[in-house]
């Protein structure tokens, strides 16, 4: 039951890097032997078993070996054999180069980083220096120039107390944007209307800033009134309350609300229809009341405006049907 509950290891690979294939292979075998309990069988087991599990190709290289009779089944020796050919003799000083030059990546986690850094050290042979090695490239290393520092106030900084530190402050930063994140969002979601008045308001002012200057018109200037597609000569009554906007009323009596674009000064006279002897410019004959009310844009006093203008249309000029006495209000 316990050989079958053990996991045998892969074949191993010759291909590609080899040292390292071999590295992870010895590892499995020897993790497989001890869970199966084929640890304490006799040697030449042993030695049949790790070629047997080490695949067909590794026999074939185990063939050129040349190794004597009694070595052949020696578990040990067999071991010692792939080892020289796997793990040739490596040039140290490169592999603590590659160790030295090995800083944290943008990215990165801290965990990353301190397989890495240990994976690589394993080649260096630094020995009893080993966790000293791995604490001081940490130190150097790390790409928080603040946690960097706080590393280096550390006295008696060791291995531990390094990894600790780490972790800690990777765990407040990742904390310290989550909470950022959401605070955003939520002054995002309640300042939404607010962002979208401060845009209005800035196209606004740029409108007003890079918009051509209209010049002012004045009560009783005759203009062109645009309607439809074309041009029909009306009379200033007076300023809307709206932004460049006037009151006009054309040759057929009719009152009407137009934005300055919409109006060009004209060099012609005309006379309103309800007073053609008026030749007054505060507005051909209405009365200062009737100026004032046109302002209104209440429904209510539309007919009375209309009223009064027939009223002094009869005793001023000849009298004009009340019918095309038409108010138009946009």
């Amino acid at each position: 039951m316990e050989e079958c509950a053990a996991r045998k290891p892969a074949p191993l690979n010759l291909d590609g890097n080899v040292s390292e294939n071999w590295r992870k292979f010895k590892q499995n075998y020897k993790i497989f032997m001890k869970a199966s309990g084929q640890g304490n069988k006799p040697t030449d087991v042993r030695a049949s078993l790790l070629l047997s599990l080490a695949g067909e190709e590794a026999v074939e290289l185990f063939n050129t070996f040349g190794l004597a009779e009694e070595e052949a089944e020696d578990e040990d020796e067999i071991l010692k054999a792939f080892e020289d050919y796997c793990s040739p003799k490596k040039n140290t000083v490169y592999e603590r180069f590659k160790f030295y030059k090995r800083n944290q990546l943008e990215g990165e986690s801290f965990e990353q980083f301190l397989a890495e850094i240990k994976k690589l050290a394993q080649s260096c042979e630094f020995k009893e220096l080993f966790d000293e090695m791995i604490r001081d490239r940490i130190v150097i290393g790390v790409s928080d120039e603040n946690l960097q520092e706080r590393l280096l106030r550390m006295v008696d900084l060791d291995l531990k107390g390094a990894i600790n530190c780490c972790r800690a402050a990777e765990v407040s930063k990742r904390q310290a944007k989550s909470l950022q994140e959401k605070t955003v969002d939520a002054v995002g979601k309640k300042y939404g209307k607010e962002k979208v008045k401060e845009k209005q308001i800035t196209y606004k002012n740029y409108h007003d800033k890079t918009a051509k200057s209209r010049k002012e018109l004045q009560i009783g200037d005759n203009v062109l009134v645009r309607r439809d597609k074309t041009w029909e000569p009306s009379k200033v009554l007076d300023k809307h309350v709206s932004p460049r906007s006037y009151l006009v009323q054309d040759e057929r009596g009719t009152i009407l609300r137009r934005n300055s674009a919409h109006l060009k000064p004209s060099q012609n006279e005309y006379r309103l229809c309800m007073d053609p002897d008026a030749s007054d410019s505060s507005g051909a004959g209405l009365s200062t009341d009737v100026s004032n009310r046109i302002n209104s844009s209440n429904s209510s006093l539309k007919s009375e405006i209309c009223s009064e203008f027939n009223n002094n249309s009869s005793t001023s000029a000849p009298s004009v049907p009340s019918e095309n006495v038409v108010t138009t209000w946009y």
